[in-house]
């Protein structure tokens, strides 16, 4: 520090001993002097400043990510998933319930003909929200009275339970059982 003040006072002992006014190269060095500090501690803020709005940028976005993620997509209820297609249900139904290749040819197309009819209501928005959601509920016991005869005696009761287990869990119009866990 001390040569590095010695360097600074040299200079200026050059710049006053070669300058026409060697009184106002003395005052810009006084002056240099008293705001020198006062440069580094803007600077310091500068730096201060500089990285904290980064940090906000960086919680905003994060922030943001998070709320666009979290936000339903078109079609899709508040706190909805995607409904499950006709493929996925029957794959799901499948592997709960064991059916057959014969069950399975039956009732894919019963499920295809409820995925077109639930993707029709949703696509129509004249009707009110509860309307909508009769509708659904009718399709979908609709649905299950036509896949019932289809199956055996103890399919039949575990459908009913993962029917009722669907209920419970709060899903939505969408017509797909959520994958349960295997019992």
């Amino acid at each position: 520090m001390y040569i590095g003040f010695l360097k600074k006072f040299g200079g200026v002992l050059l710049v006053m001993a070669t300058s026409s006014s060697p009184g106002s190269a003395a005052t810009l060095y006084v002056l240099a002097l008293m705001f020198d500090p006062m440069l580094k501690e803007f600077h310091k803020m500068k730096q201060v400043l500089l990285r904290s709005t980064l940090a906000v940028a960086v919680v905003l976005g994060g922030v943001t990510a998070y709320a666009q993620m979290a936000t339903p997509g078109a079609g899709e209820a508040h706190g909805q998933r995607q409904p499950m297609s006709s493929d996925q249900r029957l794959q799901m139904m499948t592997q709960q319930l064991s059916l057959t290749g014969d069950q399975q040819e039956q009732i894919k197309p019963i499920l295809e003909n409820e995925s077109q009819q639930m993707q029709a209501l949703r696509s129509d928005t004249a009707l009110s929200q509860q309307d909508r959601m009769s509708k659904m509920q009718a399709i979908r016991k609709d649905t299950a009275s036509q896949i019932k005869p289809i199956l055996n005696a103890d399919q039949q009761t575990k459908y009913q339970e993962m029917m009722s287990h669907q209920g419970h869990r709060g899903k939505g119009p969408d017509g797909g059982a959520p994958p349960q866990s295997p019992q």
